[in-house]
């Protein structure tokens, strides 16, 4: 089953949009309220998946390249997603974070636009690319706090970091293990702050880093660099960077897929008595497209394996379509042919006339 359809949101749907289409359906189908309903714990799992799936930008990107979340293809078996996870994600999902114990979270993920020529996603491309996000204070170590200061254990959590609270939701009222506010989830407390990071335990950095985007990468396709995102925070694990192909249009070429389509302007006289023609193709070389007499204007002929490459090997085509160029000045031998043209006009009504419409054409240029 396909994620995008079961959440019902666009395949280029941004993260919040996935969210919003989760909650509304994880509220509809919550087997708290729908306690008659077995059916409901079948439909929250499987949207809670779809969920695990979309919002995790490495499952998405997988699962638009393979149309499965482990890269091997053949979809998905929703029915052995848990209920247990299925709850977790719904307690995210409307109380926010994923804050663990002791304080610790994971940081926020980085999303960089990279623009590329379709030249270059033809080859295949490195790339260093610039951009800043939160790191690790190196001069506490992350923590917030100076080496020497003095610390002592947190009396409101005892030193755990968290506290139980009571939440209220649409659905009721639970117990949920929270961050202690007086320690910030660290445990311990001091009068001391780290001057570097004024105690936050992260300070912005300039970051450079070499990205490799391989041949037949497309618009909208992204590089997943796992823990170049945010440093975490009081130590938790670093988010991810995600590096978006913007693909620049180019001027004789559109991409379908991995398809080429290249317009051809041809003469009328041309496509009258046929010849053979030289395109350019994305390798920077010409191949030649045989234009038979009597070639009509929008016909179409196919290049084979002269598109873009496929990720996973081999290559597209490149469609070629013909484009009859009318002249717009004509000298007066020109205007004396199309003269001798015009007493044609008339005759190809139908198939008949229309092939002894081309032979006198053949006969006049000739």
């Amino acid at each position: 089953m396909n994620p995008y359809d079961i959440l019902e949101v666009s395949p280029n749907a941004s993260p919040e949009e996935i969210k919003r289409a989760y909650r509304a359906k994880a509220k509809q189908f919550h087997p708290d309220a729908n306690p008659d309903n077995p059916q409901a714990e079948v439909r929250f799992k499987e949207i809670s998946e779809a969920y695990s799936i979309l919002s995790d930008p490495e499952k998405r990107q997988r699962f638009d390249m393979f149309g499965s979340a482990n890269g091997r293809g053949g979809g998905f078996d929703f029915m052995d997603f848990g209920l247990a996870e299925a709850m977790r994600l719904f307690t995210e999902a409307f109380t926010g974070g994923r804050t663990s114990r002791g304080g610790r979270a994971r940081g926020k993920d980085q999303h960089v636009e990279l623009e590329l020529t379709l030249e270059e996603l033809y080859t295949g491309v490195s790339r260093e690319i610039e951009y800043r996000r939160m790191g690790a204070c190196e001069e506490c170590g992350g923590t917030g706090i100076p080496p020497n200061a003095k610390v002592k254990t947190c009396p409101a959590c005892n030193g755990r970091g968290h506290r139980q609270v009571m939440r209220s939701t649409l659905l009721g009222s639970f117990t949920q293990v929270a961050e202690c506010p007086d320690c910030q989830g660290k445990g311990q407390t001091t009068d001391q702050r780290c001057s570097a990071c004024n105690g936050k335990g992260r300070v912005v950095i300039d970051e450079k880093i070499e990205v490799e985007i391989p041949a037949g990468a497309d618009n909208g396709n992204y590089r997943l660099i796992r823990g170049m995102g945010n440093a975490g925070i009081n130590g938790g694990p670093p988010g991810d960077l995600a590096v978006y192909v913007k693909a620049i249009p180019h001027e004789k070429f559109k991409r379908r897929g991995p398809d080429l389509y290249y317009n051809l302007s041809i003469s009328f006289s041309t496509a009258a008595l046929g010849a053979s023609v030289d395109v350019p193709t994305i390798e920077g070389e010409t191949a030649k497209v045989k234009i038979p007499s009597g070639t009509q204007f929008g016909t179409s002929f196919r290049l084979k394996r002269k598109g873009m490459p496929y990720l996973d090997g081999g290559r597209g085509d490149m469609i070629v379509t013909a484009y009859i160029q009318t002249p717009r000045k004509l000298s007066k031998e020109e205007k004396k042919l199309f003269e001798k043209l015009r007493e044609f006009d008339g005759d190809h009504h139908d198939e008949k006339a229309h092939e002894g419409f081309f032979e006198r054409i053949k006969e006049i240029f000739e």
